[in-house]
């Protein structure tokens, strides 16, 4: 990993093997505080590749079209990105279009009509799971906070929030190191925006309501519960993704049995602990039922609260460090994947690094260890019951 003198990280892995040259960026743009915020930040991030000051969007069209592959823009809660998924020859062409799209982005009205159009203005949640930072938060967006994105709310957000010392590249496949480290270089010698002073945690979800309506188009049920978790002594990152293994197993899991032979529901459950470290531990839980979240809520809460007695079977350890294990290395199955996975570490402060240093410490994880994290741990359980929303006036419910 080296930084260009603007601030950028660059994070290379060549391999001659691969097939093709997968291509990451990561900006780290900071939380929405509120829901005009959110809708501003999804627009910036789909509309990155629809023109800049130097290329129109029938240009950059016509140029993303060319360097073959597979693109795609990712929009997180606190982050943007593209994927890029391309050919060695291709390899100048891409870089380009990329390094033009995170320094000169341009948002015009017909972009963001574009954007919108392209998005289908749909809610943020098209299940009752959606974006658990948002469900758990007070910062949603809306089809109204969509529409109502004007140019200069846009390019504002991106002048302050896509800075170069808050972006990471990351390249993996079949390139030429020295070659790629000349072409972002020349490209990026003149991306000099500074990082703003911008927060970089949720809002606080203490007002959230203990029930959220999602506006989707299922009949499903859903519960999201946060855990407050950091990394302390007693409880590292790799224990964190086995405490999320162990709460996410679902039908194997002791923790669930009440609501599948007591209440005999079907449900699926999930959990999740992400970087930047100390964001909340997510557990999720879903059921096609409706009107079963509250059931489900107090499913999640039970599960929690077991969990955090801190009292497991070396079975159940095992079995939740070699599922971590298995989810950690998903997302190496592709060069773009793994440039991605790679650039998100390095961005979030766990390092590129951790990603050799994870599966390593999740097969050394003892009982003992992982029972004394779930006890320091699994303290402050927030339960949000979400339910669908009834559709809006003069709306398809049946629509996809």
């Amino acid at each position: 990993m080296f930084a260009l003198p603007d601030g950028v990280r660059i994070l290379l892995r060549p391999d001659p093997a691969a097939s093709g040259v997968g291509i990451a960026l990561l900006v780290r743009t900071g939380a929405p505080r509120t829901a005009a915020q959110a809708a501003t930040a999804a627009v910036v991030a789909r509309g990155l590749l629809y023109g800049s000051v130097n290329a129109s969007y029938d240009e950059f069209a016509r140029g993303m079209h060319e360097v073959g592959g597979s693109v795609r823009t990712v929009v997180g809660y606190d982050f943007a990105g593209v994927e890029l998924l391309t050919g060695k020859s291709q390899l100048p062409d891409a870089i380009y279009l990329l390094c033009e799209a995170v320094k000169n982005a341009r948002f015009t009205n017909r972009t963001i009509s574009r954007v919108v159009a392209a998005e289908g203005m749909p809610p943020v949640s098209p299940d009752p799971l959606g974006d658990l930072f948002r469900v758990t938060t007070d910062v949603h967006i809306d089809r109204t906070a969509l529409a109502a994105v004007t140019p200069a709310a846009a390019e504002l957000w991106f002048e302050r929030r896509y800075a170069a010392a808050r972006t990471v590249i990351c390249l993996c496949g079949d390139f030429d190191e020295a070659v790629v480290k000349g072409l972002l270089a020349d490209r990026l010698y003149d991306f000099l925006r500074p990082a703003a002073a911008i927060p970089d945690s949720p809002a606080s979800p203490q007002q959230t309501p203990a029930v959220r309506r999602i506006a989707d188009h299922s009949n499903a049920s859903g519960a999201a519960a946060t855990v407050e978790s950091a990394i302390t002594p007693n409880c590292s990152f790799a224990d964190l993704l086995a405490l999320a293994a162990l709460l996410g197993e679902g039908h194997t899991s002791r923790m669930y049995a009440d609501i599948r032979t007591d209440k005999g529901l079907a449900y699926a459950v999930g959990a999740s602990a992400d970087l930047p470290l100390g964001r909340p531990l997510t557990v999720w839980a879903i059921s096609g039922v409706p009107g079963t979240s509250k059931v489900l809520g107090a499913a999640l809460r039970a599960g929690v609260s077991a969990a955090a007695a801190g009292s497991f079977t070396d079975a159940e350890v095992r079995r939740a460090c070699a599922i971590a294990m298995t989810q950690w290395y998903v997302g190496h199955q592709r060069a773009a994947d793994h440039a991605w996975w790679l650039a998100w570490l390095e961005a979030f402060g766990g390092g590129y690094t951790m990603d050799e240093k994870i599966p390593q410490e999740l097969r050394a994880i003892t009982r003992r260890e992982l029972e004394t994290a779930a006890q320091s741990t699994l303290v402050h359980c927030r339960v949000v019951e979400l339910e669908p929303a009834p559709p809006a006036p003069g709306t398809d419910p049946t629509a996809p």
